[in-house]
């Protein structure tokens, strides 16, 4: 059995940092312990766990939303999945100098960028792409397939060598 070191939890004040040393054992006691309605059962399981008392669980639980999904009211969290309804293709000439593959685009949730050339692309999140200032490279005949992303600025592109395409679509 491996030990938990803990040290005081002030249950009156649940936004206080508490030190708090454990080994995997209990961080894996803790995962098991948390269900699928995890906003409501945080405490419980720190209190199974035994990381918490049963005052810091119902200080925790006023803390958080009574149910987590797509709900509406008092007390829920909404979450949103990113959905896209059309996608814009375009085929961007190879060029052995800095090109923009996609213009900023503040409704853009992902994109995907085939290298249809027989030289490496260097794609950057940002403008002025370079063989040593890149976010990403990609191989000739490789997929560069973001499917979501919260970068909406510029991306820019630049290959080893000009010849072929980058075929991008943006979602």
């Amino acid at each position: 059995m491996t030990a938990v070191t803990t040290h005081q939890i002030d249950s009156t004040n649940p936004k206080k940092a508490v030190e708090q040393k454990s080994t995997n054992q209990a961080a894996h006691t803790l995962v098991d312990a948390i269900s699928a309605d995890a906003a409501t059962d945080i405490g419980a399981a720190l209190v199974t766990a035994g990381l918490a008392t049963a005052a810091l669980q119902s200080a925790l639980n006023a803390l958080f939303p009574t149910t987590i999904g797509r709900k509406t009211g008092a007390g829920s969290l909404s979450v949103i999945d990113a959905a896209a309804t059309t996608a814009t293709l375009a085929n961007v000439a190879s060029s052995a100098t800095t090109v923009t593959l996609m213009a900023s685009n503040t409704a853009r949730i992902g994109f995907v960028i085939y290298n249809d050339s027989t030289a490496i692309l260097y794609v950057k999140f940002g403008a002025t792409a370079s063989a040593t200032s890149f976010t990403y490279f990609v191989n000739p005949g490789d997929t560069l397939d973001i499917p979501i992303t919260r970068y909406t600025g510029v991306i820019d592109g630049i290959w080893s060598s000009a010849n072929g395409n980058a075929r991008v679509t943006e979602i």
